[in-house]
């Protein structure tokens, strides 16, 4: 293979989606409610576990505001300073990843599910090893928070 042609073939792959790794970061939980009691259920036990919410961000009330039809979609942000700066030690840009932020939506078939990336996945982008401590940390509390979301 010439030097030009595989210039291109490695470029090619570089720039390939790897839509497998994407899907495999986003982890999602299905809800036993709709999304305002989804989301109302996180953010008091985000609250209870000593997290502070930082937003709500109803995408759906933007969408409307400019004629745009979406489906109920919210957006929580919260953290704890104490699981998330360590990480941004390490790493800085870590900050691009918290506060931690799950999306509430419905879907096509009106099932409601709490989604939200690996902290795993975005710390490895980041530099930050996987089994850092403060990732690990913020795993269990996404796990148990978007379990007491969904009413489990």
């Amino acid at each position: 293979m010439s030097l030009p042609a595989l210039a291109v073939a490695l470029f090619c792959v570089a720039i390939a989606p790897h839509s497998s790794n994407a899907a495999d970061a986003l982890l999602r939980v299905k809800s036993d409610a709709d999304v305002p009691q989804s989301v109302a259920r996180l953010t008091e036990a985000a609250e209870a576990a000593g997290a502070k919410v930082f937003i709500v961000i109803d995408h759906q009330a933007g969408a409307t505001s400019v004629d745009i039809p979406l489906r109920p979609t919210t957006l929580v942000l919260f953290g704890n300073p104490k699981i998330g700066s360590p990480a941004m030690v390490e790493a800085q840009t870590m900050g691009l990843e918290v506060p931690l932020r799950v999306l509430v939506f419905e879907d096509e078939a009106g099932d409601v599910w709490l989604a939200y990336e690996n902290p795993a996945d975005q710390a490895t982008r980041r530099g930050v090893r996987a089994d850092n401590p403060s990732i690990v940390k913020m795993q269990g509390a996404l796990a148990k928070l978007t379990a007491a979301g969904a009413g489990q």
